[in-house]
């Protein structure tokens, strides 16, 4: 707004004033004013006025954005000194380490008891009702979600990990030993869901024994007790009991031979 400066407008502030688009501070007088249209000398149009310095565009223009940390170089570790590079992959373990403790603190809230230093890697669902987990238990659940679940009593020993896609769906009694690893996408469940032939359902508990190696796909079916330090090969549909230290594969799973097992072996699988 343009303000008259005239010490003879008897209005104080002219009402007559108009937008020129001045920049902020700018004053002029306003030919429209009635006690200065007569006095006042003939002014360059108000328009030039309005035209900014050559360099106002840049000095009004936004400041550059500040950079992240996140954003500036990291340099690899291979250019760091050796006793930095060490602290530095220490660093990440533990941090990947209380991220998966936390996750498994708040995943496992559920379970009626769950034993020192657990691990959950992912996004599984555990929701059942009657779980109990041992020391050290150990879920990823990846590419596939992993499934806890079901009404019935599920009981897991220590050391025990199930990876990737695994299903353990419970209606009667699962029980799972110590030292157990059941391998991506294997399938556990005691009951068969539904009558075939007008027979009523199945629903019988399974026991898997201490060691036992459950492979990729491997589908247990209800009833079923496998032994300890077993190997059930990829894939293979158990429907009868496996006795210990034996090799199972096929479908339905047939003994495929005994294994035999060094002094001091307690599992069937290695780290």
């Amino acid at each position: 707004m343009v303000v008259c400066t005239s010490q003879s407008c008897t209005r104080g502030r002219c009402h007559n004033v108009r937008p020129i688009g001045l920049v902020p501070g700018a004053t002029a007088t306003d030919q429209s004013c009635p006690a200065t249209a007569s006095t006042a000398p003939r002014t360059a149009p108000l328009t030039a006025l309005t035209r900014l310095p050559s360099n106002a565009t840049a000095s009004m223009a936004a400041p550059p954005p500040r950079r992240r940390l996140s954003s500036l170089p990291v340099p690899p570790l291979s250019a760091v000194p050796p006793a930095v590079s060490q602290r530095v992959l220490e660093a990440r373990w533990w941090w990947a380490y209380a991220r998966q403790r936390g996750n498994a603190e708040w995943r496992l809230r559920g379970a009626k008891r769950v034993g020192a230093q657990p691990t959950i890697l992912g996004n599984p669902t555990v929701d059942a009702t009657d779980l109990e987990v041992g020391d050290h238990f150990k879920i990823w659940s990846g590419y596939r979600k992993t499934l806890v679940s079901g009404w019935g009593r599920i009981r897991i020993g220590d050391r025990v990990f199930i990876n990737s896609g695994v299903v353990v769906m419970s209606v009667l009694e699962i029980t799972i030993g110590d030292d157990v690893a059941i391998a991506n996408e294997a399938y556990l469940m005691d009951s068969d869901s539904h009558g075939v032939e007008g027979r009523p359902v199945k629903n019988a508990p399974i026991h898997i024994g201490n060691g036992t190696w459950i492979g990729a796909r491997a589908i247990i079916l209800p009833g079923v007790t496998i032994g300890s330090r077993c190997l059930v090969a990829a894939g293979a549909v158990v429907s009868k009991d496996v006795p210990d230290d034996t090799l199972v594969a096929g479908n339905p799973a047939r003994v495929v031979r005994e294994l035999v097992y060094p002094a001091g072996v307690t599992r069937a699988w290695h780290d």
